[in-house]
């Protein structure tokens, strides 16, 4: 032997090992999921609402709703999407399709209503449009100071 260690069994363990891990988080994540499955949402707690009066969970029973969190500006995958937003919302609301944007506050600065409205506007939003200040209906509250 020349002293050298075998690098090359030690990185395929190295590979077993992070896909083991891998695969047992993806699998904690599809049974965190499944259990969702035929759940009740919780009802939304949003103050404001643009394109629309507020609207309950219960209101839109029976019906196929797309719920689309953004955020703005600088959302490139908002940006994006906000097109075929649109045109679904065109082509599809009359048949029974409601789509409704979740807006979620990233930036630094203090959430300002008449920016996300604007933002909305420029996108050609249509379809209600709920700001969720404190990220209620997603996730563990992150509060957003509003200007």
């Amino acid at each position: 032997m020349n002293g050298r260690h075998n690098s090359g069994a030690s990185s395929v363990r190295g590979i077993i090992l992070l896909a083991s891990s891998l695969f047992a988080a993806s699998l904690a994540t599809m049974r965190a999921e499944e259990r969702l499955i035929g759940t009740r949402p919780p009802e939304w707690q949003v103050e404001h609402w643009l394109n629309s009066e507020p609207l309950r969970l219960a209101e839109l029973k029976g019906k196929v709703v797309l719920v689309r969190w953004w955020t703005a500006p600088g959302c490139a995958f908002c940006t994006a999407s906000a097109p075929a937003l649109n045109e679904f919302y065109r082509e599809y609301h009359s048949r029974g399709l409601e789509i409704i944007g979740f807006y979620h506050h990233k930036s630094e600065g203090p959430l300002r209503v008449k920016t996300v409205k604007r933002q909305a506007q420029e996108f050609g939003f249509k379809f209600p449009v709920a700001i969720d200040t404190d990220w209620s209906s997603r996730g563990p509250p992150r509060p957003a100071t509003i200007a």
